[in-house]
């Protein structure tokens, strides 16, 4: 929950990629803000999209929502065939699987190149990260418990809920500055502020935001008064 900025795209060439990471570099050492630079190979099983969901029997309300798919061949003790397929360039092979019943696998032999900064402690870190086999903005994670397990997104994003309207155009600005080098397919500002620099327009969309969240948040502690439980909220984390 909070508002985030989304960016899907692929880098105009390898080169791009070194200039990207290059500009970001100097310009995070000009403002002091903390940085590092990734070059890390990754091969392994890919998980799609953090995987997919199931296991649960949604109402109507849910499936028509949240896009839930039922696959009679994949039901079984473990799951009843209710599945949601996160969006990726994926998706269709999966779905193709499903329908026939299998469990899809993929995996990846690739190596990522980018860089992160952190522009402001309450604001998520901001990525520019490729895999430099198909010089698409991707992020590939892996963990210690699932070794040759690699989670991945097709796309970044960039919460900035909590850092304010200032950062959160600054965000759009040094994204603004990757245009040259990256060949953006979506750019998807929950504040509508990426594409039509409206202020008015931004400044509402915080507004209205944050006071959902606080709402929440006053009706969660609410419940847990009587509990250990404790309702924290943004940079109370």
């Amino acid at each position: 929950m909070g508002i985030t900025i989304h960016y899907k795209g692929k880098a105009k060439s390898l080169e791009a990629i070194d200039g990207v990471i290059g500009e970001l570099e100097e310009t995070a050492k000009k403002f002091g803000w903390e940085h590092g630079i990734i070059d890390e190979e990754m091969k392994g099983e890919l998980c799609p999209s953090w995987g997919y969901g199931f296991g649960y029997v949604p109402s109507e309300e849910e499936i028509e929502k949240e896009k839930i798919e039922l696959f009679p061949a994949m039901t079984s003790i473990k799951c009843n065939g209710y599945f949601k397929i996160w969006e990726s360039k994926y998706s269709e092979e999966i779905r193709n699987f499903f329908t026939k019943g299998q469990q899809p696998k993929f995996f990846v032999d690739t190596r990522k190149m980018g860089i992160w900064i952190n522009v402001h402690p309450e604001c998520e870190t901001l990525e520019f990260v490729f895999d430099v086999n198909t010089l698409e903005l991707a992020d590939y994670q892996q963990y210690d418990h699932t070794p040759n397990l690699i989670y991945g997104y097709n796309g970044l994003f960039c919460k900035t809920e909590y850092a304010g309207v200032k950062i959160h155009i600054l965000v759009c600005r040094i994204i603004e500055l990757t245009e040259k080098y990256i060949d953006y397919s979506d750019i998807y500002d929950e504040a509508g502020y990426y594409k039509t620099h409206d202020m008015k327009k931004v400044a509402e969309a915080f507004w209205e935001s944050s006071a959902m969240i606080k709402n929440l948040a006053e009706k969660l502690e609410k419940l847990t008064k009587d509990t250990d439980l404790k309702v924290a909220v943004g940079g109370e984390l």
